[in-house]
């Protein structure tokens, strides 16, 4: 309501987690959409303007990233609804409004709508949409890729003391089998020497929308038709590897073996803030018939997306070495100054659409609905350079991606009741999509060691795009029967059936089957439980499939047995729902709702083994007296997933009888969330005083137990020769704590002259274990150093409004 969203904007309080009650009547009516039902003898005024301000006492990058006020300071409000039409007894229908939503903040909105009332009417508006990240990301490039150090000036594998091997240390205390320190839980170890260098970047994003909308209406039909402009720019966190060739192993030479070899010099990462420049343009026109039984409606869309950045260039800091007759990095010689690591933007693609809708009343107890969707999606921007090296830039098949996508979607439902307590309902859906982008073979690295760029598969083959397609379709039948006047039992069975290319599993099916009763437990209580059972096959799942179609037959020597892609592998689904209503007096209405549901994927040895999630909550509503009302709920969820999987090393020279070593290891995290809320409207004196309070609380916590094993496979031997006892090492809890105190005041002391005013508090507080270190380099990564947020924020707000 018009009135809420002012005081949202006064208090600054725009990530409440439920929506805000009416403080006074409402006033965002249109007005081009239906005449007032009668006259009456004094039209009450229907046009406002809110003026006032906001003071914000600290910063808040969390709490308010979608409006723009993250700094502390003072902020002007300006809301206001002006309009007018023909009088009633006019014999004309024409009308007119503007709107203006917060004025003092980014988040500004601006609408204006004219027309004449059931004949045409056109409107245009415009949304200021920002959000807000933080203000501490660092990177050691600017916004034109240009390094903040020396081109080639950063040492790789540079730490501070002498590592473990391999250069990393555990949370928990380290394996050592042999006399060798074997890795556990990998945490490396930090030098701060570049972190003066950074440069500081304050992450923003900022979406600019612009919409013009067209309506006419003849006889049965109207037409309408929508234009709109979207421009997006700021920037947003991203990262980009400069690549080397061989990884640190134990081949390398120092004491801690931390230098990489001569012949083959390690690859750089680094995070960068990647600068956002696009364009969104889509057009939609629509025509819909409509009669006491049949309903027909035509549509076409036509969506036209372009970046105005092509690539982000960003200046080799690191000293990979001079660069090879193949163009591989190698040597111990200083990095070429014009090197330069081209990161890919998003490219810029087209995509159209013509639906057609149909909905026809067979007799007053059956009707039928039919949808249709075609489309096309078109991207076919020139490809960027692959190195920058332009001696380097090998060929490739294709000067661009020509990619072309085929969509259609269809659906059919019938709903009917053919005797008074039963009703049925059957539906089929088909979502296809057709991908007829060409598959070619692509050089992966153009800086391999091979000199045609063979790089990608172990046969030498290059790598293969794989253009995704899939079809699903669904079919779905329920029966509702009403077995007594306030007991109704409902069934429903749903059979799915997915097609999909370049996967593992390329046919999948799945049965649902839901039962579900809800009853009249007594006079005051109702109550609803439903149960439902998925079945999902794998019909023919070829682990690693994937895998060899990417690289041409070559096979992914990583991929553990029984490691399985979670959703294409089998499963069974488990869920239980209930809910439970009672008001025991007229005044008071409870809620209380539960849900369990369980995963299972039964095939899958390796990662995703079951997940477990449980959600329960009661909600209470209290109208205390005719001028107080509350309302007050809370929830608990939590969810669990299992995972486990394996790690095998051959030869890096850990013993002198290792050949390599075999790590099994598994992962639970639990997931748990508490949300309270509380609402109080309170009417002091009718018409004239108001006073509202919202308080929100949210608390999070993410609980991580690990455990690992280590087994030494010795030279030539095809068994374990030792095994490490499993050892559970927790990581420490990431934590998230939301508290949010809003009060809120009307007090109307003349019959168009309103002041509103309020107060709100805000802390957040995030605790997460990787954050909270200054921007370091990590080995040859480059972190930005993003710190955890904690915001403490007092708001103050006060504004007059006025109608006329």
């Amino acid at each position: 309501m018009t009135i809420v969203r002012s005081l949202r904007a006064a208090l600054g309080a725009s990530v409440c987690l439920l929506p805000l009650q009416a403080l006074a009547q409402s006033d965002d009516f249109d007005l081009g959409d239906k005449p007032p039902a009668s006259a009456a003898a004094t039209q009450p005024p229907s046009n406002w303007i809110d003026i006032g301000g906001q003071y914000n006492s600290n910063r808040s990058y969390y709490l308010n990233r979608f409006t723009g006020a993250v700094n502390p300071g003072f902020y002007g409000i300006g809301d206001f609804h002006v309009a007018d039409r023909d009088a009633w007894d006019s014999g004309g229908t024409k009308y007119w409004s503007m709107d203006g939503r917060d004025m003092g903040f980014d988040s500004r909105s601006f609408i204006l709508k004219f027309g004449q009332q059931g004949t045409w009417g056109i409107g245009v508006s415009y949304d200021g949409i920002p959000y807000e990240a933080q203000d501490d990301f660092h990177s050691i490039w600017n916004t034109s890729g240009g390094s903040a150090v020396a081109p080639g000036s950063i040492a790789l594998n540079r730490y501070p003391r002498t590592a473990q091997y391999p250069a990393v240390t555990s949370v928990g205390n380290p394996i050592v089998v042999n006399g060798t320190v074997l890795p556990a839980i990998f945490y490396p170890l930090p030098s701060a020497t570049t972190g003066a260098a950074l440069y500081d970047y304050n992450l923003a994003l900022r979406r600019d929308v612009f919409t013009g909308t067209g309506k006419y209406q003849w006889g049965d039909w109207t037409i309408t038709g929508s234009i709109r402009h979207e421009h997006k720019s700021g920037y947003q966190a991203n990262s980009l590897e400069i690549g080397g060739t061989v990884g640190l192993t134990g081949t390398g030479t120092g004491a801690a073996k931390n230098t990489a070899p001569i012949a083959g010099l390690t690859s750089g990462l680094g995070y960068f803030a990647m600068p956002i420049d696009w364009d969104t343009d889509r057009y939609d026109l629509t025509a819909a018939y409509s009669t006491d039984r049949l309903q027909v409606q035509f549509g076409y869309m036509f969506s036209n997306f372009r970046d105005n950045i092509t690539e982000f260039n960003a200046q080799n800091p690191f000293a990979l070495g001079a660069v090879g007759a193949t163009g591989n990095f190698s040597g111990v010689g200083a990095t070429l100054a014009g090197i330069t690591a081209p990161y890919s933007l998003p490219p810029s693609n087209n995509a159209q659409q013509i639906r057609a809708m149909v909905g026809y009343n067979v007799s007053p107890t059956t009707r039928v609905n039919a949808n249709f969707a075609y489309g096309l999606q078109m991207q076919n921007a020139a490809y960027a350079t692959g190195t920058g090296y332009p001696g380097q830039n090998l060929s490739q098949p294709q000067a661009s991606f020509d990619g072309l996508v085929q969509t259609l979607y269809g659906n059919v439902a019938v709903v009917t009741q053919p005797m008074p307590k039963v009703d049925f309902r059957l539906s089929y859906t088909i979502d296809d999509r057709d991908n007829q982008s060409p598959r070619s073979a692509y050089i992966d690295n153009t800086r391999s060691s091979l000199a045609t760029g063979q790089d990608c598969s172990y046969s030498g083959g290059r790598c293969f795009n794989l253009p995704y397609s899939y079809q699903h379709q669904t079919i779905s039948a329920e029966a509702g029967y009403r077995i007594l006047p306030q007991t109704k039992l409902t069934l429903n069975d749903t059979f799915e059936t997915t097609y999909r290319s370049f996967a593992d599993a390329s046919f999948v099916t799945s049965n649902t089957a839901t039962v579900k009763v809800r009853t009249q437990l007594d006079d005051d209580l109702f109550g609803a439980i439903s149960y439902a059972h998925q079945d999902r096959n794998a019909n023919n799942y070829v682990n690693g499939n994937t895998w060899q179609l990417l690289t041409n037959g070559g096979v992914n020597a990583d991929t553990p047995p029984n490691f399985l892609m979670y959703f294409e592998a089998s499963r069974k689904h488990d869920e239980l729902k209930g809910t439970l209503d009672y008001s025991p007096v007229h005044s008071v209405n409870t809620t209380l709702m539960a849900k369990i549901s369980n995963d299972n994927y039964l095939n899958s040895s390796n990662g995703l083994r079951n997940n477990f999630n449980f959600q329960i909550g009661p909600d209470v509503s209290w109208d205390i007296s005719p001028g107080l009302t509350t309302h007050g709920y809370y929830t608990f969820q939590q969810v669990y997933y299992e995972q486990s999987s394996v790690y095998n090393s051959a030869g890096n020279g850990l013993c002198a009888t290792c050949t390599g070593y075999y790590v099994p290891w598994m992962n639970q995290t639990t997931d748990s969330v508490h949300t309270i809320g509380i609402t109080m409207d309170w009417q002091a004196i009718p018409d004239v005083l108001k006073f509202s309070m919202n308080y929100n609380f949210s608390y999070g916590d993410t609980a991580y137990a690990l455990g690992d094993g280590m087994a030494v496979i010795g030279g030539g031997q095809t068994s374990q020769t030792t095994v490490a006892n499993l050892s559970l090492q927790p990581l420490p809890n990431v934590t998230s704590m939301l508290n949010l105190l809003s009060l809120r005041g009307e007090y109307t002391f003349r019959p168009n002259w309103s002041v509103i005013f309020g107060y709100a508090f805000e802390r957040f507080s995030y605790k997460d274990f990787m954050n909270g270190v200054s921007s370091t380099n990590y080995a040859n990564a480059i972190l930005p150093g993003t710190l955890n947020p904690n915001d403490s924020v007092h708001v103050l707000g006060a504004g007059m409004r006025v109608r006329f």
